[in-house]
């Protein structure tokens, strides 16, 4: 049997609970949306449209106008889910609440930009499908790339409430390391999360042969572990909480 491509998500889920990833990944069950979820999407999209505006140089007069155009893309994106949001049946100012604070990492973001610009901005890529070689068979959606003449880091946006590298995002830097090496032949300087929930919310991490390590043992495991369709080979380890995460 051919190996599934595998991403970081798939790989946590399976360690977090193999029946999880099994209704997932192989029956292929639809995740209940929910407003972590539906927010976190809309960030992602509304960072992604803005980034490939293409805006060269960003001057602190420039502040309000650009903050406009910023959460002009996010309403756009907030509306597009509205339907979505209605079905969740939340109160709406718990609605707006959520608004209200993805406004707020949105100008997090944005100040870490402005600063950016006003030093040397480095060039970027940005939201990057990444595939590697067949013997790892991973796949992963990288946020950004900067580089300049000195480093490149790879960051990935987060809306967690805690500004904590665990081991699960640890393990999704290291698949991105892995990753960028594989695809470009270099391995980049660091890998980090920036929290958007936090002002100084940037978390970075130094690439050396472990965390590359990481990722290879990882993935070869979990393609060793879900070889088999058979849903006994997949118990669940959550106590049957992941049956409620499925429509």
């Amino acid at each position: 049997m051919a190996k599934r491509i595998q991403s970081p998500s798939s790989i946590n889920m399976y360690k977090a609970c193999p029946r999880k990833y099994y209704l997932h990944y192989i029956l292929r069950k639809p995740i209940k949306p929910n407003i972590h979820l539906l927010r976190g999407g809309c960030i992602h999209s509304t960072i992604s449209a803005f980034e490939k505006l293409g805006i060269i140089k960003i001057n602190p007069d420039d502040y309000l106008t650009v903050r406009k155009t910023l959460l002009n893309i996010f309403d756009d994106e907030w509306n597009k889910k509205s339907e979505d949001l209605t079905r969740l049946g939340l109160r709406e100012e718990d609605v707006r609440c959520f608004y209200n604070e993805s406004v707020m990492m949105l100008d997090n973001w944005l100040f870490h930009l402005i600063n950016e610009h006003g030093r040397s901005p480095p060039s970027k890529k940005v939201e990057l499908k990444l595939f590697s070689s067949d013997e790892y068979s991973v796949m992963g959606i990288i946020d950004v790339i900067k580089e300049d003449k000195n480093s490149i880091e790879i960051i990935d946006y987060k809306t967690s409430k805690n500004p904590i590298i665990t081991d699960e995002y640890k393990l999704q830097l290291a698949i991105y390391a892995l990753l960028h090496e594989e695809n470009f032949k270099i391995r980049p300087h660091r890998v980090g999360v920036h929290f958007l929930k936090f002002r100084d919310g940037i978390k970075l991490i130094e690439v050396d042969d472990s965390l590359i390590n990481l990722a290879k043992r990882e993935a070869k495991l979990i393609h060793i572990n879900t070889i088999s369709d058979n849903p006994a080979d997949y118990p669940c380890t959550c106590g049957g909480w992941c049956v409620r995460d499925f429509e």
